[in-house]
């Protein structure tokens, strides 16, 4: 009786299971276990630490094969086997763009805020602007070292929020006497990065406009057909220049810039104590001109941080949970997020969303645009519900349209999933907002993917046993549609909107077995107890 209850624990994850298990059972989960041990073993070998190589004598080997040239003479000469080292050994393309520029402080970017209406723009387009909502300044930015070159910022309204707060604090810190000067690290600015991105609306945009030039000019066809000349794309045609800014969202507020304000107070004088502490105790101790230079840079930001305050910014009210609440996140095939909240002081489930009913739209109240409430509340169901048919359609019809030439290559999937992604984790931390959560519990990933790959392997023995090519073909089929939702960019996302609102983020460990309510309070048991 012993070891039946300790099998019946071990095959249940340490839970008690009413209902008996069939003989079918029980062999799938032997036999997932069995492929799972196999796989494990196969990695550990190749993980064994391999022997010392003193003489760079394996080095030198596997440097002789890299750089061997074929057996070119023309009694061992062979077409194929020197066209396969061609391909192997070929070099890449050389990069034509310029590698990104790095900015690594606020100070490196120097802002404007220009007035719109006294650009130089047309009688007709300033009527357009005084119709439009545009806002009626325009910023500007430079860079320390190209400072010749002035670019102007285009952004959604979402950001441009964030670039004036930008502005603001150079602008406001460059005005200000050296005595009243704000320190660096109170601006919300932390680092930039210049890059350049392909924009495929420009490139289809230029091509158009060659078809057009060559339609018109029968000449330049000619020259073109004879390879006389030839079209040139520039990179400024087809690619457009980005700015890339990491900011801290706390330094957007009045209370956050105060909260960042003390602790960087807090750690400075700790610094500088600590220092004092050490001198007093041997008073033989010389500090070198490097740790002299850190102490007066120390005491500087300590008056600084004590005396001189950034500009006023909006007041935003700080974050407070309730130590009490943690909301738990389910992952799975089926659904692809189920979110519990749950009260540890009271042991009970306050509220359980699926997916959908995280994507139903909160605080409609009349129609819009001619929509009903009812329709509006529902809009972003919608998406998911068109993302598994666009999925439906990519994993069935479209190996058909590609074997018959007439697939023609987008991705409307992977962008809709990625909105997805960013639209679900939004809800997440809107929902541990409102229920006022002090940490958002994920399941683990790291072993999620050896366990699915062992079920999978045994789900394909156990329906073609014998048949290793049929076995091949359900397993492919099984994993393909079983990997479709990218389950960590999902996680990163939710991370990092919990990070923007102060809320703490805790991985646990997901059972394989149960609904996916019992999943998420495993997922939160397994991490705060």
């Amino acid at each position: 009786m012993e070891r039946r209850a300790i099998c019946h624990l071990l095959r249940h994850d340490l839970k008690v299971i009413e209902e008996e298990d069939t003989p079918d059972t029980i062999q799938h989960v032997i036999d997932r276990k069995r492929i799972e041990i196999e796989r494990l073993t196969e990695q550990l070998q190749s993980r064994l630490p391999k022997g010392r190589d003193p003489n760079h004598e394996r080095f030198v080997e596997k440097l002789e094969i890299a750089v061997a040239l074929p057996d070119c003479s023309p009694e061992h000469w062979d077409p194929e086997e020197f066209d396969e080292w061609r391909i192997q050994k070929q070099i890449s393309e050389l990069n034509t763009l310029p590698y990104p520029i790095l900015f690594g402080s606020a100070s490196d970017l120097y802002w404007d805020i220009l007035d719109n209406t006294t650009s130089a723009t047309t009688v007709s387009a300033q009527k357009k602007s005084r119709k439009s909502k545009r806002p009626n300044e325009r910023l500007q930015v430079r860079f320390k070292g190209l400072d010749e070159h002035k670019l102007r910022i285009q952004c959604d309204r979402r950001q441009l929020k964030i670039f004036r707060q930008f502005s603001t604090d150079y602008i406001s810190n460059k005005l200000l006497p050296k005595d009243e000067k704000f320190g660096e690290g109170l601006c919300a600015l932390r680092s930039a990065c210049l890059i350049w991105k392909a924009d495929p609306e420009a490139s289809a945009n230029r091509k158009n406009r060659q078809k057009a030039s060559l339609r018109k000019d029968s000449r330049l066809r000619e020259l073109l057909e004879q390879n006389k000349v030839c079209l040139i794309d520039y990179p400024w045609e087809t690619h457009r220049l980005y700015l890339h800014c990491t900011f801290d969202s706390r330094l957007l507020t009045q209370q956050g810039t105060e909260q960042v304000r003390l602790q960087k107070l807090e750690a400075a004088q700790k610094s500088v104590e600590k220092i004092k502490e050490r001198q007093a105790g041997d008073p033989s101790i010389t500090l070198t001109e490097n740790e002299k230079a850190r102490f007066k840079a120390k005491q500087t930001s300590i008056s600084r941080l004590e005396r001189n305050r950034p500009p006023e910014r909006p007041e935003c009210q700080i974050y407070q949970p309730n130590p009490n609440i943690v909301l738990g996140v389910s992952l799975s095939r089926h659904e692809p997020v189920t979110v519990v909240v749950f009260n540890k002081e009271k042991n009970q489930v306050l509220e359980c969303c699926s997916t959908e009913s995280l994507l139903k739209r909160r605080g409609i109240i009349s129609p819009r645009n001619k929509q009903s409430i009812v329709k509006l509340q529902h809009e972003q169901q919608q998406l998911l519900r068109r993302w598994r048919r666009q999925r439906h359609y990519n994993l069935y019809q479209r190996p058909e349209e590609q074997k018959q030439g007439d697939y023609h290559q987008h991705d409307a999937e992977s962008q809709l999933g990625d909105y997805l992604d960013r639209l679900i984790a939004a809800r997440v931390t809107e929902l541990a907002v409102r229920r006022q959560a002090i940490a958002i519990v994920l399941p683990g990933l790291q072993n999620i993917r050896e366990g699915v790959e062992s079920d999978i392997q045994a789900r394909a023995k156990k329906k073609h046993p014998h048949h290793k090519k049929l076995q091949a073909q359900y397993a492919k089929q099984y994993r393909r549609e079983f990997h479709r939702w990218s389950f960590g960019r999902l996680g990163q996302y939710i991370t990092e909107a919990a990070k923007q609102q102060g809320i703490v983020i805790y991985k646990g460990w997901q059972p394989k077995h149960g609904n996916e309510q019992e999943k998420a309070m495993a997922v939160i048991t397994s991490a705060t107890t």
